[in-house]
């Protein structure tokens, strides 16, 4: 889907976290109950997503809400979002507010499809 002539496409991953860095100290501590949020696209950009990663005990699970043209800048800028906006992105749009989740690390890797 988002491959190139030699197979391979960009991933583009900008991670939220708090302040002090409680998704990734809680990774890094192996806690079985946390998550993180990311807003992610593939080669030069255009479609984004917001992806949750929650890890409860052995499990694993991700969702992912795709975003409107410009909703991803205004996350990124911690922009007040109309309602109409914050549909389905309800549980990012209150932590990022009460836990001031910030764009906090890119990762930008080549994947082989």
């Amino acid at each position: 889907m988002h491959a190139c002539e030699d197979a391979s496409y960009d991933v583009i991953s900008l991670y939220f976290d708090t302040p002090s860095y409680t998704c990734v100290m809680e990774k890094e501590g192996g806690y079985y109950n946390r998550f993180k949020y990311r807003l992610q696209t593939y080669n030069t950009g255009g479609m984004y997503n917001l992806e949750l990663k929650e890890k409860k005990g052995s499990t694993c699970l991700k969702t992912i809400k795709p975003l409107d043209e410009g909703t991803e800048f205004s996350l990124i800028d911690g922009a007040v979002l109309p309602p109409n906006k914050i549909a389905g992105i309800d549980n990012f749009y209150s932590l990022r507010r009460s836990s001031l989740l910030k764009p906090a690390v890119v990762v930008h890797y080549k994947r082989t499809a």
